[in-house]
């Protein structure tokens, strides 16, 4: 894909290309600029460069750059619910990467970078008002599927505990004791098959903690396959996965009022 574009203002060239692309991350952006993809005023840049107000760009987005197509399972003239795919962060990236097609969109809730699967996203003020007062709430219910390394010792059950977050790794513990600044975190659990080492588990956390379920499961003995922070290292490279193996499958609004209360009971679904 080739495109010309005028800059909106002045900023660095790997700023404007991570608006325009919010689908690449720093990694693939540099790529973009050093291998000559990218034309400023006319002229080939190979670095990073100072790009002014109205100067004119030109890309060249080779295929393997180019955005996924997003599956969009449900559209009204107040909510779109998207099925995110992985490498899209669910704040930012994926809001823009809708709005040519549907207009701005305000994210209620966040599924992880690399998690794929079920967005809610509010096309106006109020709905967002509505939504996020019912997730605050704990009215809407989420359905996850993961596949981890191992099995449960039981089939089904319940994984509840006190998450503390470290600032500096971004990595969240689990106890099973309450600690000072914890978040409780519960999830029920059910395993769904095994074969090959692996298992298929369906997930319905009751609470919506940061890292919760890739947390749980690698606590429980069963991280995730492909989980880069709390997976299983030498699992994930053996088997050639790199991106974590979760899924959000379900969403059910079990009470949502205003503007969106025909939502209340409704449940929406994307492909396991």
């Amino acid at each position: 894909m080739k495109e010309t574009f005028f800059a909106e203002k002045n900023a660095m060239l790997s700023g404007i290309l991570s608006l325009r692309y919010p689908w690449l991350n720093k990694s693939k952006i540099q790529r973009l600029i050093t291998g000559k993809n990218v034309k400023l005023d006319g002229a080939r840049v190979s670095a990073d460069a100072k790009v002014a107000k109205n100067a004119e760009l030109e890309v060249f987005l080779p295929a393997t750059f180019e955005a996924e197509k997003i599956e969009v399972v449900y559209l009204d003239e107040n909510v779109v619910i998207a099925d995110k795919p992985a490498h899209t962060d669910s704040v930012t990236a994926l809001p823009k990467m809708l709005e040519k097609e549907y207009g701005t969109l305000y994210p209620v809730h966040r599924l992880d970078t690399n998690t794929t699967g079920i967005v809610v996203l509010a096309r106006g003020h109020k709905t967002r008002v509505e939504l996020e007062l019912a997730f605050k709430r704990r009215e809407v219910h989420k359905k996850y599927i993961a596949t981890v390394v191992g099995t449960p010792k039981k089939s089904k059950g319940v994984m509840s505990g006190w998450l503390i977050k470290d600032s500096a790794s971004g990595i969240v513990r689990v106890s099973n004791v309450r600690l000072a600044g914890g978040l409780e975190a519960v999830t029920e659990y059910e395993v769904i098959s095994s074969e090959d080492g692996l298992s298929e588990v369906e997930l319905l956390p009751l609470t919506g903690r940061t890292h919760q379920l890739r947390a749980q499961l690698a606590h429980l003995g069963c991280p995730i396959l492909g989980d880069g922070k709390y997976g299983d290292f030498n699992e994930n490279k053996r088997r050639g996965v790199n991106v974590q193996q979760l899924r959000a499958v379900s969403i059910k609004f079990n009470n949502v009022g205003g503007i969106v209360n025909y939502l209340k009971g409704r449940e929406f679904e994307v492909k396991r």
